[in-house]
């Protein structure tokens, strides 16, 4: 399936575009994609091609690896704020705490 974003636009509205483009699939019931490639030509604000440079070489190619899943994708709560799996976290920590104190303090 190929996705066109049309125009000539800044890196935010780059994010915006590739945001409503994925909004879209989803609408459709796409909810997993392999491997995808998007191609683009790096400007400058007046329209010039530019070259980008990391550590004095150019740079023709940025690999993203899929995210880590978080505590919550791992336990299957990812429905769940993550505010509240925060909180709970923090809460089992401090009763693994508590308990260690009682064992050692007795």
């Amino acid at each position: 399936m190929k996705i066109k974003l049309k125009g000539t636009i800044t890196t935010a509205e780059l994010r915006q575009m590739l945001y409503q483009a994925v909004t879209e699939l989803e609408e459709l019931g796409v909810l997993h994609v392999r491997g995808s490639s998007l191609y683009l030509t790096p400007i400058d604000e007046d329209g010039d091609e530019v070259r980008p440079y990391r550590n004095k070489r150019y740079l023709k190619e940025i690999t993203i690896k899929p995210p880590d899943l978080s505590a919550a994708d791992e336990y299957g709560l990812s429905g769940i704020s993550h505010t509240i799996i925060n909180q709970l976290v923090i809460n089992r920590h401090q009763s693994a705490c508590l308990s260690f104190l009682k064992h050692t303090t007795s």
